[in-house]
Parts: structure tokens; sequence; C-alpha cells
């Protein structure tokens, strides 16, 4: 009796889980890898880079004079957990979006170059909820391209793509 309750109890958090899954062909914005072949879609596309490990995390766009519009950084981390970032070393202004397991947006905020200003003073901002995934662009493209919280964003040739690092 009690393996069969384990058993129900798993089955559900899986379908639970699977109830999150939200179809690429519902997002908004598609995330593919920098060096990847263009998608087939009609939706705009961020050509990521991606850090995965705490060396990249670390460093992120910093130090960088300029991100082109439709480019980016796709921070993947091993588990949801409250993420704070901040513009230290930038010079250029980012959009920020934290987003859910499925892709979807909890929030973006768009952050001024942080370069030479005392950390007192450097832009930063926390996600409200704990998130496995962050995606940097520059600063407004997000909103250009029509992306708001609670839109999806398709990460799946991007976390295929981290997996196999």
């Amino acid at each position: 009796m009690r393996l069969r309750a384990l058993l129900v109890i798993g089955v559900l958090a899986a379908c639970a889980r699977g109830s999150r899954y939200v179809p690429p062909s519902q997002a908004k914005l598609v995330v593919v890898p920098v060096g990847f072949a263009p998608p087939d879609t009609d939706k705009p596309v961020v050509y990521a880079e991606l850090a995965t490990t705490p060396e990249a995390r670390q460093r992120g766009l910093g130090r960088r004079t300029k991100v082109d519009p439709g480019e980016g950084m796709l921070f993947v981390y091993e588990a949801p957990e409250p993420r704070r970032f901040w513009m230290k070393d930038c010079l250029v202004g980012l959009d920020i979006a934290f987003l859910h397991d499925d892709g979807r947006v909890v929030s973006i905020d768009t952050l001024a170059p942080g370069f030479g200003l005392d950390d007192k003073d450097v832009p930063g901002v926390t996600s409200t909820v704990p998130v496995r995934y962050v995606l940097e662009t520059p600063a407004g493209w997000l909103a250009g391209q029509g992306v708001h919280p609670g839109d999806v964003v398709d990460l799946s040739r991007a976390l295929d793509d981290a997996r196999r690092r």
C-alpha cells in the first residue's frame, strides 16, 4: 500500500511538472546559441552566448563595448534560486529577463551601465521568484520585440546545446 501511494505521488508530481511545459510554437522569442544556423521561424531570435559555468556567469557581458541587436547571453543554472544581477564592469545598458523553467518571462528590467561606479551605486536587480535562466540583451531590445512578462521564450535549442557541454 505504501509503495502504491509513493507511485501515485510520483505520477502526480510528474504530471504537475509536465503541465508547466509550454510548446515552442507558443513562444514569443527564440534563443539560439551563437554559431547555430538561423531557425525557421518568423519570431524574433536572440543569438546568445551560453553562460553555464561560474566563471562565465561571473564575467557575463561585462567590459563589452557593444552588444548588437539580436545578440545576448543566456545564463543557465543547475537549479532555480533567487538571482541577483548587477551592472558592475558593464559598458552598455542591458535588458535582464528572469525566466521560469518553462521559459515564461517572470520580469524584465532595463539597467544602465555601471562601469566606473562605486559598488553601492551600480544598478542591479533581483528576481522576485527563484529562476534557473536569465537572458541578457541590449537595453530596450526585448520591449522593441514586444516581449513582456508572461510571454514564453523558446529555450529548447540553447538548452540542448548547454546539455551537450
